[in-house]
């Protein structure tokens, strides 16, 4: 769940849909969360991989992002959806 949520922050920091106040927010957050990772001691190999993922993002060519498909939702009811 994390992954996917550094994806569509890094996704919609370089939209162009979104107004430039928005991408300047996520471009924030995304700077204060490598900035996190990076003073870690220890990061496991997953956060090693989302500050190298952040570093290369901010490293890209201006307006140059790629676009990775959500994972697909498992089949059946959402946990907690009962029907009454």
């Amino acid at each position: 769940m994390q992954r996917v949520v550094l994806d569509r922050l890094i996704d919609q920091a370089g939209s162009t849909e979104n107004t430039p106040q928005v991408r300047a927010i996520l471009t924030a957050q995304i700077a204060e969360l490598g900035e996190r990772l990076e003073s870690l001691r220890a990061p496991s190999p997953h956060q090693r991989l989302a500050l190298g993922d952040i570093r290369r993002w901010q490293a890209r060519p201006e307006g140059v992002t790629s676009r990775s498909a959500p994972p697909a939702l498992p089949s059946g009811s959402p946990i907690g959806d009962r029907q009454p």
